[in-house]
This record gives structure tokens, sequence and C-alpha cells, in this order.
């Protein structure tokens, strides 16, 4: 039969298990998305972009007038608060806008296309002045044998110095394709490299590391303009000069409909490293090649990948740079300068993906994101997963479909969808219990164990409860012990009579020789139930298995017992002694006063036999004197305070006392204490006070007020199981010694050898020791001397 603690604690196991995996589940999506603006897309266009690094992003719209040939760019601080608008003629699109600090002032200026009658033209705008910093540039003119649409695709490359560098090319119709250097002194293109093939992938980096930028850039095969140079049935690789020559003889990267993705990454020691990552145009399922080159496109090693790539972005991690890329095999990598993959996860989407590394927040960690037309994922750098949205309107994939609302205030942050039917605008709401997670599972696991526990708890104290209302409706005395022996409840006359903490405690006062061990499997062994017989009491015990892990086991003792209702009417006859006492102590008081008042007028009078009648008053003042010094002793050991407990200096409180014994000090006694001084006891000084008292004169008499007393002090081994260790404190004499014959009746009430004693002295030190939970002993030899020793208690 399987023991119902294991069943409790294994459901407590699987429960908290489920609930730790369904509360890590919610709280692991960091960034709760709350559609917050929907607006109309009236032929207009949005994006997002802190250009002056305020920590929150400003929204930059697009309207193309048709009917004026206008474009109109309108900066707004919000959807609300408007900066300024800028208008230039012809139409522009964001795909053909860019952000750089061209001024250098730390702030990014727009640079941007605008295409009318039949011209593209160059705009850049000062976001920092608020003003045009170039308008309206002629770049280059459509052809006019050109009669198909002039559908352009504008690239910003990047500046070096002074001169900025594009690259224009058409989709649908033949021309222009052409690499352009533009000089911002000049205002003029001062230079154009054409060629047949489309490029869809540039970077401007110091390549060989010679102090010189140059342009890499890598084209698609798009399969239009065969026979020509540099034809677009081959994907190419280029390594252009700032004068846009060679540097490098082009490389052939493969045939139509092959393309590849042009990836620069800055390695551990500044090296710049390029890997291309080669796609298959339609072949889903198909292995990607990733390769990488050196400063000569040399390949230095070649690795594959499931699935085609949409793009590959930077991610810098611990001020190092990585590359991040996603398949639509659903899977997401980051790779170092080296190919190596670093961290990777898998999810469930085969679609394509487009990749933004964004820090929203702003909090110094970069989110990622990954969007289809479908839905949207976001990780963290460390590829954990933050969230999952399934999109509802699908974005556009041309014109710049998604913007970051960047904020560093909780909650401001955004994202900006453009969709066909209009723009959604996304408020993230931060959720800031993530990073407490494991702060709530602590709490959370806690609770259980302390809600469990205190649920066992209740049970074993019902279980308690009911065996306390059984027997104190028979008025039986009893107990209950815990498995491991210690004391849990016990009646008061129960502990009166016993005085025992533990259930080994209890063994040793009623003479039972087996260890608590024995016992219980001798229990068990007897149906649970055992009955001793002490003196005339009865002892009953029974064993209930408790099947929790606050006890494994109780112990019940019930005992039906003569003796210890007799002790019940023993108190209540102490009791009306008291009274008794009481009233005889006080006409006692006055006769004692009324007959030395008598003394003294009769000393004055002359009159016969007046030495015999004084002298009888004597005796009868010494005789009520000592029935006044029995009744008094007598209430000292029937209604002894409570003791005041508090922490005391064991060698100062016995020398304080043995300065009371000074007069014998000096006359033939001599006292040795042996005690250290770092002995504390937490005990009521004023009660064993007392005790040493009735100790040390006991010590004189029995020495006939000559010799050596010796009080000595040790700490002893603690007793197995037990909290506290052990003190033992001796006061031993050299005197006459106590007959064996008397010895086990010194501490009855009124028991003396002394003729003028009242034989409550050592009772009322026994009750002492005894109300602090200690034990006094008697060793002693007749003609040798007697050592009384006092065990207590002390915390480890």
């Amino acid at each position: 039969m399987i023991n119902k603690k294991y069943i409790l604690i294994l459901s407590l196991l699987i429960a908290s298990i489920l609930t730790i995996i369904f509360t890590a589940y919610l709280y692991q999506l960091v960034y709760p998305l709350k559609l917050s603006t929907s607006f109309e897309r009236k032929a207009r266009q949005i994006t997002l972009h802190d250009y002056n690094k305020s920590g929150t992003s400003e929204f930059i719209e697009i309207v193309n007038k048709d009917f004026a040939n206008r474009a109109i760019l309108i900066f707004q601080k919000n959807r609300d608060v408007f900066i300024e608008e800028f208008s230039v003629r012809g139409r522009t699109e964001l795909r053909w806008n860019s952000f750089d600090d061209i001024t250098d002032d730390k702030n990014d200026d727009a640079i941007f296309f605008s295409v009318d009658n039949d011209s593209l033209f160059l705009s850049i705008i000062d976001l920092h002045s608020l003003q045009f910093i170039q308008k309206e540039q002629f770049i280059i003119a459509r052809e006019e044998n050109d009669e198909m649409f002039w559908d352009l695709s504008c690239y910003y490359i990047g500046s070096i110095e002074d001169d900025l560098f594009f690259f224009v090319g058409s989709g649908y119709s033949k021309k222009p394709r052409v690499f352009l250097k533009y000089n911002l002194a000049s205002q003029t293109v001062t230079k154009s490299f054409y060629v047949a093939s489309t490029f869809v992938d540039f970077d401007i980096v110091d390549i060989n590391n010679d102090g010189i930028m140059e342009i890499i850039a890598i084209g698609a095969g798009t399969g239009n303009r065969p026979g020509e140079d540099y034809s677009d049935m081959t994907s190419w690789l280029f390594l252009l000069d700032q004068d846009l020559n060679f540097v490098l003889p082009p490389i052939n990267r493969g045939s139509y409909p092959e393309a590849g993705l042009l990836y620069t990454l800055v390695s551990k020691n500044n090296e710049h490293k390029i890997i291309l990552l080669q796609t298959f145009s339609g072949s889903i399922g198909k292995r990607v090649k990733l390769q990488l080159l050196d400063e000569s496109f040399r390949t230095i090693n070649t690795i594959s990948h499931n699935g085609n790539i949409a793009n590959i972005k930077t991610i810098e991690i611990d001020n190092e740079e990585f590359a991040v890329f996603v398949s639509n095999a659903g899977e997401i990598k980051i790779i170092d300068a080296d190919l190596n993959v670093v961290k990777e996860a898998a999810f469930n989407s085969k679609d394509e993906y487009s990749i933004r590394i964004v820090d929203i927040d702003y909090d110094g960690y970069n989110e990622i994101f990954l969007l289809s037309s479908n839905d949207m994922y976001i990780y963290s750098e460390n590829l954990e997963p933050i969230l999952y949205r399934k999109l509802l309107e699908a974005p556009t994939w041309e014109n710049n479909h998604i913007s970051f609302y960047q904020s560093n205030k909780l909650g401001e942050a955004g994202i900006l969808l453009n969709s066909h039917n209009g723009f959604k605008f996304y408020s993230i709401l931060k959720n800031i219990h993530y990073r407490l997670l494991p702060l709530y599972l602590i709490a959370f696991f806690l609770f259980t164990f302390a809600l469990t526990f205190i649920t066992l708890k209740s049970y074993n104290s019902f279980l308690i409860n009911s065996f306390r209302k059984k027997h104190i409706l028979k008025n039986y005395s009893y107990a209950v012990f815990s498995g491991d022996g210690k004391l849990i409840e016990s009646s008061h006359k129960m502990k009166t009579f016993f005085n025992a903490d533990s259930i080994e405690e209890l063994f040793h006062a009623v003479n039972v020789k087996m260890s608590l061990k024995e016992f219980i499997k001798d229990l068990r062994s007897n149906d649970n139930k055992k009955i001793i017989q002490h003196k005339e009491n009865v002892l009953k015990f029974e064993l209930i298995e408790a099947d929790n892990f606050i006890h494994d086991s109780l112990i019940y003792l019930v005992i039906e017992s003569k003796e210890i209702e007799e002790s019940s009417k023993l108190g209540l006859w102490a009791k009306s002694i008291q009274k008794i006492a009481h009233d005889i102590k006080t006409p006692i008081s006055s006769i004692l006063l009324n007959l030395k008042a008598v003394g003294i007028r009769l000393d004055k009078v002359v009159f016969d036999k007046k030495d015999e009648i004084l002298s009888d008053i004597d005796v009868i003042q010494s005789e009520l004197q000592r029935v006044n010094k029995v009744t008094r002793g007598f209430l000292s050991f029937t209604n002894l305070d409570t003791p005041k407990l508090k922490i005391t200096n064991l060698r100062e409180l016995i020398e304080d006392v043995i300065k009371t014994f000074s007069h014998y000090i000096n006359n033939g006694i001599e006292i040795d204490v042996d005690i250290e001084e770092d002995i504390y006891l937490n005990i009521d000084d004023y009660q064993f006070r007392e005790v040493f008292q009735v100790l040390i004169e006991n010590a004189i008499d029995s020495m006939n007020t000559e010799g050596i007393i010796n009080i000595s002090a040790e700490v002893c081994d603690s007793e197995p199981n037990s909290v506290s260790n052990r003190i033992l404190i001796s006061v031993e004499d050299h005197g006459v010694g106590i007959d064996e014959k008397v010895i086990d009746r010194i501490f009855d009430p009124h028991f003396t050898s002394k003729p003028t004693g009242n034989g409550l002295g050592l009772p009322i030190a026994k009750q002492i020791v005894e109300s602090h939970k200690g034990t006094i002993e008697v060793y002693s030899k007749v003609g040798i001397g007697s050592t009384f020793k006092i065990f207590l208690h002390i915390e480890k």
C-alpha cells in the first residue's frame, strides 16, 4: 500500500511543475502588442526614425500630390505634434529614402529621391536645423527610346568624405542600371558606371585594411539583358574604388536564376570579412551556401544552410559583431566572423522572413524582429522567444512595410505596419514582470510549500484535537509526542506529575528500559498499543501514523492514575493549608508584639517572682517565633512564584551569596569557587540565591563551622537530539555526611535532622531547580562529606 504522504508530495510536485511551465510560458512574452492606432492609407506612406537620437522616434509621412505634381514630406514628433514639412517636385517613395549623418552634427539627415518629367532628383534635409542642404538636384534622365514604365529602385550606398554613392536600377524596364558618385560641394554627379546587371546589396568598407575605403556590391541574376557587359544573366560581385573603377576583376557568382546577399563583418582583430549567401530563387528546400571570402575574394570557408534566406543583419553583442539570418526552413542562426554558429533556434514556419535588429526600448539589449506576410516573431539577442503574433492584415513588401517607434519610456515603444488597407500602429507594452520571473517562481514555490505545510499542520492539529476532546471528556490525563520523541501537547496534570518535555524523559521517570526506536517497533508489533504499570499508574500508549512530513507518527499517552488524582487533591489540600497558615501567621505576629510590650512594662515594675515571669514570657516568645518561622517556610514552599528569567552571570551570583557568610569565612570556613567568568544562565537570580543560600548554610552546619566548601561548574555533553547543552553545578563539603537510611527523605517537606530546622530548605531548593527544568541530586558518605549536584539546560 502506498503511503498517503508520498501521494500528497507527488501531487504537489506535479502541480508545481505544471504551474511553473504555465507561468514561464506566460511571462516569456516580454513585449505584448496592443493595437492603438489604425488609419486609412489615402495614398500616403509613413515611416518612423529617431533622427535626432532623442530616445523617441519621429513620424515621417509622404503624400504624393499627383494633381499638382508635388511630393510633401511631413515630420512630426508623434501623430499629433507637427514639426515641419518639405515640398519637392514629382513623386517619391519611402524605399528610395535613407538616413545618414551627412553634416557630422550627430543627427541623421534625410536623403531622398523624387521623379518628375522622367528625371530623377536628389534632395537632402538637415533634420537638426530643419532646412534643405540639397534640393531637387538632377541625377539622371530617362532615355527617349525606353517606352516601358520607369520603375526605379534607388539605393543609397554610403558616403566617403564629401562624396555620396548611389545605385539606381530599373526593375521591369531595361535601363538605367548605374553606379553614381555625387559630390556635395559641386552638387553634381561626378562619375557614372553603367552596367546591365541589377545590384541588390552594398557596403563601403576598407576591405584590405590599407586605410582606403572601397565599395562592395553584389548583383542578382534577373535574366532581362543577356549579351551585354556584366549581363544580368549572372550574379556579379564587384569591388570598386572611390572613382568607381574595379579594384579586383568582377567575380561571377553564378548564372540566372541565382542571386546573392552580401554581408561584411568586423572580426575581433578588426579585420573585415565578407560573407556571401548564395540563394536559389524559387527553390524552397535546397541548401544555401554561406561562403566566407578574404580581401581578394578567395573562399576561406563554406557552410550550407537549409532553405532560402531573405536577408542578413548585423547584431552587436558584448561589443562584438555577429551576423543574424533566418531561412524559410524555420531556422534562425547567429554566426561569428568565421562562420561558426554561436546561437541558433527553430520555429514552426516555412515563410520568407525579413530581419530587423532594433533596441526598441533602449535598455541596452537588441531585439530581433522577424516579419513575413503572415506573422511576426520577436527574439532576444540570445535567441530567447519574446513574442509571436499572427498578422490579421498582410503588410506590403514594397515601400518600407515596417517601422519601429523607439522610446525609452515604458509603454510608448511601438511597431508601424504598412498594410494594403492602411497603417496599423501597435503599442509595445513592456512586460515589467518578465525579468522578475525567477523571483516570482521562488515566491510561488515558497507560497505553495507554506500552503501545503499549513494544510498538513491543520490536519495534524485536527488529529490532536480529536484525541484531546476524546480524553478530556473522560477526564483522563494525556500527552501527545511526535515520532522523534518531542512533547507536542499534554494536559496540565500530566505536565505537573511527570515534568517531562520528551518521551525519553518520561521513560526515565517511569523506568522504561528501551530506546524510542525500540519502543515504536514494540508498539507496531502489538497493534500500535501498549500498557505499562508504574506504581499506582496505568500508562496507556497508542501509536497513530500521521502520514505527513510534519510528524511521521504520533504517540498518544493516556494515564488512568489514582496517584495523579491524589496529587490533584494534594494541590487542593495545599491551598487550604495556605489559607490556614495565613490565618495563623497574623495573630501570632500580634501576640508576639503584645508579649514584648508586656515584658517591657513588667520590667519597670518591682514585684515578687518578677524574674520567673519574665523568663516564662521569653519561653513563650521563643516558641511563638518558632511557629512563625515554620509558617513562613511552609508559605514559601507552597506559594513559590513562577521564575522571572533573565540572563545571569553564575560566578557573580554565587560570589554575592558568599558575602552573606563573611562571619563564618573569617572564623574557620573557606569557600573555594571554581567557575569560569563567562558562564551565563537564563534563571530567576532571586530564587537561585535562595538555592545556594540553603546549600552553603547546610554545608557549614555539616562541617560544624570549620572546613572547606568547593563550588564548581562545568558544561556537560548534551543528550541525543537535544537543542541545548547541560551545565553541572556542584556544592561539595567535607562534613559529617548523610546517613544512607535517610538520604532518600532529605527533599521531603518538614524532614530535618537539625534540632532547630523546619525541614523546608532543601524542598524549596529542589522546587526552584525543577521549576527551571533542572534536576538536583545528592551524593554523600558518612564521615567524608556530601556533594549536591544541580543540572540545568543552557542554549547551544
